[in-house]
C-alpha cells in the first residue's frame, strides 16, 4: 500500500464510526476522530490514556497480517474520560513499510 493512503482506504460504511491507525508501540499515526478527539493523546502511548487498550494490547501486538479481524462487543469505556457503549473491531495491516493496527469503533 502507498505511503499516501489515509484511513478513508479502511473507511467501513457505518453511520458512527471512528478509526484510528496505532504503530506497535502503541502511538496514534492517524484518526478519523469522529466520535472523539485524539489530538491531545497523540504523544502518549494508547496504553497510558485507556484502560481498555492496556488490558489488550498484548492481543493486538501478536496479530500478523493474516489474522482475522477482532471484535469486542459493547466496550463500556474506551478513555478515562469517553463513556458509552462502543463496539471495537482491530487488525493488522501494512502501512507503508511498517506495519499498524486500525482500530474500528463504532
Amino acid at each position: 500500500m502507498p505511503t499516501t493512503a489515509t484511513l478513508h482506504h479502511f473507511q467501513l460504511k457505518r453511520a458512527l464510526h471512528q478509526q484510528i491507525l496505532v504503530d506497535l508501540k502503541g502511538f496514534i499515526f492517524e484518526s478519523t476522530d469522529t466520535i472523539f478527539s485524539t489530538s491531545s493523546q497523540r504523544n502518549r502511548p494508547v496504553v497510558e490514556w485507556s484502560p481498555f487498550f492496556e488490558s489488550i494490547f498484548p492481543i493486538l501486538l501478536s496479530l500478523n497480517l493474516s489474522s482475522a479481524e477482532i471484535h469486542f462487543p459493547q466496550i463500556q469505556s474506551l478513555t478515562n474520560q469517553i463513556f458509552g457503549l462502543f463496539d471495537c473491531s482491530f487488525m493488522r495491516v501494512e502501512w507503508g513499510d511498517n506495519q499498524q493496527v486500525i482500530v474500528e469503533t463504532f
